[in-house]
């Protein structure tokens, strides 16, 4: 019923089995998966239930999953949860894989780190009742999921309101401030990390809004500095290869952002691991998303997450989010 558990395990251990809140251990279906996880792996996976409050610990969460655990299972409408959807695309960054067990014991869809991608299962699970039901009422069709907004699916079933975006600038605008803010956007891959952007974007933020600004540009060249002298430099390399530098960025920046006051994220975060990382932490504590684009010379704010209605205002004219074809807002 599962059967995948050993090929995407790169490494001799235990899964654990993350719950939603509204799913305990007791459940006979998730005791009925944790022993299909003993029959395929010869081992007992752990079983973590998750509370509201593990949003401001999911920091401690992830790098313990990471050291105890080779990979994830979620059950359920897991993507319904107020914690474990930036709990999931964490652990995708750290390249832990996951496996969706939406009704079960079958898998769903996983998370392969090697392809970077969720895969789907040739066969279809067979129609069978959702573990834990679904908190707003009942089960979560699959369908809904496949024409959901995100192409993350850890990132899903947040509502899109398309507006016009006209709040002005100052220290208390979109909810934020006066404060400081994280600023998140892509990096590896990119000449010089990025930086150039991150700077650009970052006097803007302070211009127009007067806002302090954490920026993980500075932060993460300095560490790689650190680990390149270290380990010395290879032509082509982001120093991700070397042992602990991609845990050691993620851990700062995600401290970063639980203590900030609003996560601005910029160029095409949603093909980045770390940024989609980053906003996930942000809607989990509740904290505001202001999505930037560079237009021209200058920027603008195309789109807002607000953690009280749970929603995106998105501005015209970008009609945020295309997923037909680029996104637009490439640095």
């Amino acid at each position: 019923m599962l059967g995948v558990l050993g090929e995407l395990a790169d490494r001799d251990g235990r899964w654990v089995v993350v719950l939603p809140e509204w799913v305990g251990p007791a459940d006979r279906e998730v005791r009925r998966l944790v022993s299909a996880v003993h029959d395929e792996t010869g081992r007992f996976p752990g079983v973590l239930a998750l509370t509201p409050g593990d949003g401001e610990r999911l920091v401690h969460r992830v790098m313990s999953i990471a050291d105890e655990y080779v990979g994830l299972l979620v059950v359920g409408c897991w993507n319904r949860s107020r914690v474990l959807p930036a709990l999931v695309v964490c652990a995708e960054s750290l390249g832990l894989p996951v496996v969706e067990v939406l009704a079960g014991p079958y898998v769903s869809r996983w998370y392969a780190p090697s392809l970077h991608q969720w895969v789907s299962p040739r066969v279809p699970p067979p129609e069978t009742p959702v573990i834990g039901g679904d908190p707003s009422g009942g089960p979560l069709p699959w369908h809904q999921w496949e024409a959901a907004t995100w192409p993350n699916p850890a990132l899903r079933n947040h509502q899109v309101r398309v507006t016009e975006l006209s709040e002005p600038g100052g220290r208390r605008a979109y909810g934020i401030g006066p404060g400081t803010v994280y600023l998140s956007g892509p990096m590896r891959g990119y000449p010089n990390l990025n930086v150039d952007q991150f700077e650009s974007a970052a006097r803007w933020i302070k211009d127009t809004f007067g806002w302090g600004v954490i920026s993980p540009a500075e932060a993460d060249k300095l560490r790689l500095e650190r680990f390149f002298g270290l380990y010395g430099r290879r032509a082509g390399t982001t120093g991700e290869e070397i042992p602990g530098v991609l845990r050691s960025m993620l851990e700062w920046d995600l401290h970063q952002v639980l203590h900030a006051d609003g996560v601005v994220v910029f160029g095409d975060w949603r093909r980045s691991r770390g940024a989609t990382a980053e906003v996930a932490t942000a809607l989990a504590v509740d904290r505001p998303v202001l999505e930037i684009r560079r237009v021209g010379h200058t920027w603008a704010v195309t789109s807002h997450w607000d953690p009280a209605r749970k929603t995106w205002s998105v501005a015209e004219p970008y009609r945020w989010p295309d997923l037909a074809g680029e996104t637009g807002n490439e640095p």
